[in-house]
């Protein structure tokens, strides 16, 4: 199953090199952010503000609204803009949004 999906399924990350590595790593430096919320940012272009919350810890607490519009532009920049598919077309992107709140939502339960 490995080598089928190697050979046939080709993702984002097949298209990326190691100099658009460097330049995520090195434009993104003044944030301070960790190698895990680097990789994070990597794997999964965030195109929106609210995409950043899962992906950096307290992101809210660290970075003003333009400074996390500044990260954004920037992976937009190095790595290029995620295609969303025709169910996150047709709801405006809702979808992936509500399914964070809802984790958040349990976890927040779960705690107390």
């Amino acid at each position: 199953m490995l080598t089928y999906l190697t050979k046939t399924v080709t993702t984002p990350l097949d298209t990326f090199t190691r100099q658009m590595y460097l330049d995520l790593f090195t434009r993104l430096t003044p944030y301070n952010l960790t190698m895990g919320e680097l990789l994070s940012l990597l794997n999964h272009r965030p195109q929106e503000s609210v995409n950043l919350e899962p992906l950096i810890e307290e992101v809210d607490v660290r970075f003003t609204a333009e400074q996390k519009d500044e990260i954004l532009q920037i992976v937009a920049e190095v790595l290029g803009r995620a295609e969303m598919t025709d169910e996150q077309q047709a709801d405006g992107g809702a979808s992936e949004s509500l399914a964070d709140d809802g984790a958040m939502e349990v976890e927040g339960r779960a705690g107390g």
